[in-house]
């Protein structure tokens, strides 16, 4: 009897694992904030972040849209966007996301002319 439980609890475990690896190995995911704060709409705004790329479509004034990304790699952000209504393609880098084990929030303020300011602080940890 002892050894059937024993071997139920192993199966539990693995089951478990199998089906968790992917949140048991990273802790989760990072997060990207844009805020909106032009006179404009944003559109086709592409953030990227070591080798992944956030996609936001179109982005009202005064909005705000946050999506998860992995960010596994120790990188600068690189955005690219346009304004809506005005000729051009407005790029913008800096900022930095790190490998470790602390998942951040980044925001993205994004203003007038291209600018665009960056802020990040520690998610707090899911309990």
């Amino acid at each position: 009897m002892k050894r059937l439980l024993f071997f139920v609890l192993i199966a539990a475990t693995a089951w478990y694992g199998w089906k968790h690896y992917g949140s048991l190995r990273t802790g989760g995911e990072n997060q990207a904030t844009v805020v909106n704060q032009s006179g404009h709409p944003l559109e086709r705004l592409r953030l990227k972040a070591g080798g992944e790329t956030v996609v936001i479509e179109r982005l009202e004034v005064g909005a705000r849209d946050t999506r998860p990304f992995q960010g596994g790699v120790d990188a600068t952000f690189e955005m690219v966007w346009e304004y809506n209504g005005l000729m051009g393609t407005m790029r913008w880098s800096g900022g930095t996301i790190t490998t470790g084990p602390l998942k951040m929030h980044h925001t993205f303020l994004v203003g007038d002319n291209g600018s665009v300011v960056w802020n990040s602080e520690v998610l707090a940890a899911k309990k």
